[in-house]
């Protein structure tokens, strides 16, 4: 989705949540935000998530962190915080998996990553691919971007019993992954520094019991979330449309 105002005198209403969108972040608009009661995305796993759906997780002996987001959204900073986790966690990996099967992108994230002082040998880098579902199985926890945060692979990583750790902005498109794991209950893996961010990372490494925990744990309470409450969502959605139309009717009045 696109996360930003258009800026368009002809576009009357930008779709957000109380989370990604507080009080306030009207300044940034030239639409009025539309803020549903609870989250503004509403998640359907496709069919291949069918085989997965009473996976039973165990952590791995050594820990895999990873991300399944684009790399364009991996800065030098989200890098530097990333080695800083592995060097902290000296038996732990980092699993980064591109949406894209060109393998020039490869080379260059290898390079950045190495610059950023990540130990090559710990990292492992993967090309998109169709059957992407299979390598969450590689992973133990997941470590969104920032500022530009994740949201369908987010979406993906709960469903498939994976924690995902997330620093939270100031601005919708970093506070994305902020509103998806407030809506599936997930608060605590929320930080609101990247110090935090690196912190809460270390701490699943090194509680394997917490760890096993929530990989346990998270489907289910992902399931039961509003994220994935269709019906929900479709009407708050029939609400939003029908104060739209009441608006639109008083205003012509």
């Amino acid at each position: 989705g696109y996360f930003n105002t258009t800026g368009l005198s002809v576009m009357d209403y930008f779709l957000g949540d109380p989370v990604c969108d507080p009080p306030g972040e009207e300044a940034h608009f030239t639409e009025q935000i539309l803020r549903l009661p609870q989250t503004h995305l509403c998640f359907t796993p496709s069919e291949r998530f069918r085989p997965y759906e009473h996976l039973r997780r165990t952590p791995h002996e050594n820990v895999v962190f990873a991300s399944f987001n684009n790399f364009a959204k991996i800065t030098d900073a989200m890098l530097t915080a990333w080695g800083e986790i592995l060097r902290t966690v000296p038996t732990a990996r980092l699993l980064l998996k591109n949406v894209h099967p060109l393998k020039e992108t490869l080379t260059r994230m290898k390079k950045r990553a190495v610059q950023a002082g990540i130990d090559p040998a710990r990292l492992e880098l993967r090309p998109g691919s169709k059957d992407y579902l299979t390598d969450y199985l590689d992973a133990d926890v997941i470590l969104d971007t920032f500022p530009y945060q994740g949201g369908g692979t987010t979406c993906e990583a709960l469903c498939m019993g994976l924690p995902v750790v997330v620093r939270a902005g100031t601005r919708h498109g970093a506070r994305f992954g902020v509103s998806l794991l407030h809506n599936a209950g997930l608060s605590e893996l929320i930080a609101g520094s990247t110090e935090e961010y690196i912190e809460r990372a270390v701490l699943l490494a090194r509680d394997r019991e917490l760890l096993g925990a929530l990989q346990t744990a998270v489907p289910r309470m992902m399931r039961a979330s509003p994220l994935m409450d269709a019906a929900g969502y479709v009407r708050a959605m029939e609400t939003a449309y029908q104060m739209i139309w009441e608006r639109y009717l008083h205003e012509k009045t």
